[in-house]
């Protein structure tokens, strides 16, 4: 036998075991997931329909605002990440980072703050809920620590790291 050949087929068996291993585990990390996604919607029914509709209308708020705050630099890290782990730039990597870390962190914060004091505002005068308020200037906290986090989980991505990105999506993020 081609001992060429017959490293290509061991080299696509551990490919094959590594990509079904990933698969499994992406897979169990959405069912737990899933699973805590309908254990909070439970819990939050409790709490009647216009509390629920409150705190996912402040969810909404600060998600968009999170989004706006990336100003496209999560697909950027990992764009850049990606292209520097192929040439085994090290430095470059940690520079991609932390460079998008200085522009889109005080950018986020600034929105935590004009969130923090429009909360009451936003709450009377657009939505016609003085309750809503509350959750704005408690979730407007929030702002600038999802935008870190999904710059770090992208970078984990660019790194081809997934499994890492996936099960910390799917289940921190829901805890």
């Amino acid at each position: 036998l081609n001992p060429n050949l017959q490293t290509h087929k061991m080299n696509s068996i551990d490919s094959s075991q590594k990509i079904a291993k990933g698969a499994l585990i992406v897979f169990i990390s959405l069912i737990f997931g899933k699973l805590l996604s309908y254990i909070y919607i439970a819990l939050l029914a409790k709490t009647g329909s216009s509390s629920y509709g409150l705190l996912n209308l402040g969810f909404a708020i600060t998600s968009f605002l999170i989004v706006i705050s990336m100003i496209g630099m999560d697909v950027g890290v990992m764009r850049y990440v990606a292209y520097y782990k192929g040439k085994k730039d090290k430095p470059r990597i940690k520079g991609a980072l932390i460079s998008s870390i200085k522009i889109v962190l005080p950018i986020s914060i600034l929105f935590s703050i004009i969130l923090n004091i429009l909360s009451d505002f936003i709450s009377i005068r657009f939505l016609h809920n003085q309750d809503l308020s509350l959750i704005l200037k408690i979730f407007s906290f929030t702002i600038p620590i999802g935008v870190l986090t999904n710059l770090i989980l992208d970078m984990i991505t660019g790194l081809q790291k997934i499994i890492y990105s996936n099960l910390t999506r799917e289940i921190i993020d829901r805890i």
